[in-house]
Order: structure tokens, then sequence, then C-alpha cells
């Protein structure tokens, strides 16, 4: 007859593996050093380092209005309508058409920088509040604060712009 596997398979059991780690810990732990310190030194060097900036806007619930057609009577959807603002080519255009933006490391090798900076820029609402945050995540501390410091900045110029219009 043939011996079935289970039979022929060892069983695991704790003192097994005790009495394996008293033999061989005198191997197993310097080796075991060894591979953790390789690893961290490959995660270390392939790690890139990156950096997140953010600003604040305050979006009203209620005019001035920048889209034409906004709903006087939904001020959710207005809000709606400002953070797709934010992201809008009107508003990022003229930005990745500046050197200085253009030369952030993300930016510049994109085909499109609009649609890159449309899908990485982060707009969210802060709590309950009318305030929110834009946040752009770069290699470059310094490109990232310039450009959600240039979008801010720009969003409220062109509000700003429109309540003159309106007055």
């Amino acid at each position: 007859t043939i011996p079935s596997r289970t039979a022929i398979a060892p069983q695991f059991n704790l003192h097994t593996a005790l009495i394996a780690l008293r033999c061989w810990w005198h191997l197993a732990s310097p080796l075991g050093l060894l591979f953790a310190l390789a690893a961290a030194g490959v995660v270390y060097s392939v790690k890139v380092d990156t950096f997140t900036a953010s600003a604040w806007v305050w979006i009203k619930e209620r005019p001035p209005y920048l889209l034409p057609g906004a709903q006087a009577d939904d001020p959710h959807k207005f809000v709606n309508n400002q953070i797709e603002l934010l992201r809008s080519p009107p508003l990022l255009e003229p930005l990745v058409g500046d050197p200085a933006i253009a030369s952030t490391p993300e930016l510049a090798v994109e085909i499109d920088p609009v649609q890159y900076l449309r899908s990485k820029l982060r707009i969210r609402a802060l709590g309950q509040s009318d305030y929110f945050e834009i946040a752009f995540t770069s290699r470059s501390a310094e490109k990232a604060a310039l450009l959600v410091n240039r979008v801010a900045h720009d969003y409220v110029a062109l509000q700003q712009k429109q309540q003159n219009k309106s007055n």
C-alpha cells in the first residue's frame, strides 16, 4: 500500500519551532539583521521625496456668481460650481503658461499639463465651513507652494473682477 500524504508530511508544532530557534538563533539573527538592512537600503534609495502644499480659499454660498446661469436658490450647486472653476482650463491654462509653474517637475514631463493639473489638484471642504483647501503634491516643495498659491490668488482675483463687473 502507498502511504497517504498526510501521514508523510510533518506537522508543525510550537515545540519544534522553539528547538530550531534555540539551535540556530546565532545564525538566524545576524542574517535577519543583514536582510533587514539591505531592504531598508533599497527602499531608501528608491524612495522619492514628495511635498504637499496647500492654500485655503473662502467660497461663499451666495453671490458674487462667477458662472453664468448658476442658480440663486441652490447654494450647494454654487459651491460645487466654484470648486470646478478652480480646476477649470480658463483658470489653469494661464498658470501652466508661466515658466515658473511650467518647470514644476510633474508638469514639465506631461503632454497636457492642464489635464494633469486638473486631475492632481485636490480641492476639499474643511469640515462644515465655507473654507476649502487647495492642495498639490510635487517633488519640489517650492513649486508645489507656488502652484497652489497662484491657483488661490487667481481664483480670488477672478472673484473680485466679477464682483467689480456686477457693481
